[in-house]
């Protein structure tokens, strides 16, 4: 990132960096461990795994096939791997195949929380417990765009065409906890849970819709709206912030921080700084955040494509973002 963080109207400083060098093209998907030292990236049918303080790549995994989602389990020790016909597991340590977790045929994303593993696809989800002798499957046949399980397992948030449902998960049942509408239009949506579980952001184009299960009923939504579309999101510093990457081309991103309780921008990233950006994960830290692209500047073009993902350290949050603008009435370049 450049030193002009102030120049930009930064509260904060630009994060600290770190690229992860390997791969000479960018990661399809990255997941962080529940440790915090280390992520997995995916660059088409092989997986990496990185020391993210350092950078260094430390195990690959050929799979020989197509990868679609990864995710580490609960130890950290495994990274499960979802491709067009199964979950299976690999070693963390040395990156040796494991075996087949549970048949997935044509399911395209993965989430792992708890004691459950959730797989979907546009018309069918699958929450498989990865503990068989505590708890039962659980398959919904609806048209879900998203589904993200909390770090406990215990809440799922599904998002379909039209709205959002909290529900428990356990015991072989889903029990429904709260829903809502969703009426903007917008086709490119994603859905991430904060680090508690019980809120979540989901963005639909430009627009950004916050859920909290614990708000009074009232006010257990907030929009508000940007003049690009949003090309991925996640959570910093516990939910206290939202870090967005957005952009009208799909050849760059911006990125940028919001203060979810004023709805205010603290921190932009400089024009045309990163490759698109199509996926986050953030550490358990909550500071740290791992995105699967590039930075263009200083670097040129193809320097860059030598970089498959990268680092960014905020530090600890400021003890106050304070601000009078509203976001909807912020300029985001």
């Amino acid at each position: 990132m450049s030193n002009g963080s102030a120049e930009r109207g930064n509260l904060i400083s630009d994060p600290r960096v770190v690229l992860l060098s390997g791969p000479d093209q960018r990661a399809d998907s990255c997941a962080w461990s529940p440790s915090g030292n280390l992520g997995a990236t995916v660059h088409g049918g092989t997986c990496v795994l990185w020391d993210l303080h350092t950078g260094a790549a430390t195990v690959r995994c050929a799979t020989g096939r197509l990868v679609r989602d990864i995710a580490f389990d609960g130890s950290g020790r495994r990274i499960m791997v979802l491709d067009d016909h199964s979950v299976s597991a690999w070693s963390g340590e040395r990156g040796n195949y494991e075996g087949v977790v549970v048949l997935a045929n044509g399911y395209q994303m993965l989430s792992i929380g708890g004691y459950y593993l959730a797989a979907w696809q546009p018309d069918r989800c699958l929450l498989q417990p990865m503990r068989r002798d505590v708890l039962d499957p659980i398959e919904f046949q609806e048209r879900w765009k998203a589904v993200v399980l909390s770090a406990d397992g215990l809440l799922t948030w599904f998002l379909w065409s039209d709205g959002v449902v909290a529900a428990h998960t356990g015991a072989g049942s889903a029990h429904r906890i709260a829903e809502f509408p969703l009426v903007c239009e917008g086709r490119d949506r994603s859905i991430v849970c904060a680090l508690q579980g019980r809120r979540a952001v989901v963005c639909c184009g430009g627009h950004v819709h916050v859920f909290d299960c614990d708000a009074p009923e009232r006010q257990r939504e907030r929009m508000w709206a940007l003049t690009d579309p949003i090309h991925a999101a996640t959570w910093l510093w516990g939910g206290r912030a939202l870090l967005l990457a957005h952009g009208a081309s799909r050849d760059a991103s911006r990125l940028c921080g919001i203060d979810v309780a004023t709805g205010f921008p603290f921190w932009r990233s400089s024009a045309h700084t990163l490759q698109q950006v199509t996926a986050f994960a953030s550490a358990p830290d909550g500071h740290r955040v791992l995105l699967n692209a590039a930075l263009v500047t200083p670097f040129s073009a193809s320097d860059a494509e030598r970089f498959g993902a990268t680092v960014l350290d905020f530090g600890d949050p400021p003890s106050s973002l304070g601000g009078s603008l509203h976001w909807s009435d912020a300029s985001f370049g």
